[in-house]
């Protein structure tokens, strides 16, 4: 099964579940989890930053455990051949999307 696709953000209190920091996916406005920031406060803030970050980092990790050298082979078996512009820019991609979730953690 799949998790449910993202951006994910956080949003305030949601009577429907009645829970601060509510997390929702957007566009489809989707319940995805609820944290009380009643009882735990800035924590909870926090912890829902991070939740709602997670599929950001899964595409980041993704791409970081994509990323082949010369010399690894597939499964095949045959030699994977990546040059130094394309290992560049893979492990620039990677970072780049790495950077942008961390972000996004600090700043919601």
């Amino acid at each position: 099964m799949n998790h449910t696709p993202g951006p994910w953000q956080v949003a305030g209190q949601h009577e429907e579940h009645g829970a601060g920091g509510v997390i929702l996916s957007v566009p489809k406005d989707k319940f995805i989890a609820g944290l009380s920031v009643a009882i735990y406060g800035e924590e909870s803030k926090a912890n829902a930053r991070l939740i709602a970050a997670a599929p950001d980092l899964l595409a980041a990790l993704e791409r970081i455990a994509g990323f082949t050298y010369d010399g690894e082979k597939d499964e095949d078996g045959q030699e994977y051949e990546m040059s130094i512009d394309d290992a560049f820019a893979t492990a620039h991609g990677a970072i780049t999307l790495a950077r942008e979730a961390l972000a996004k953690i600090k700043e919601m």
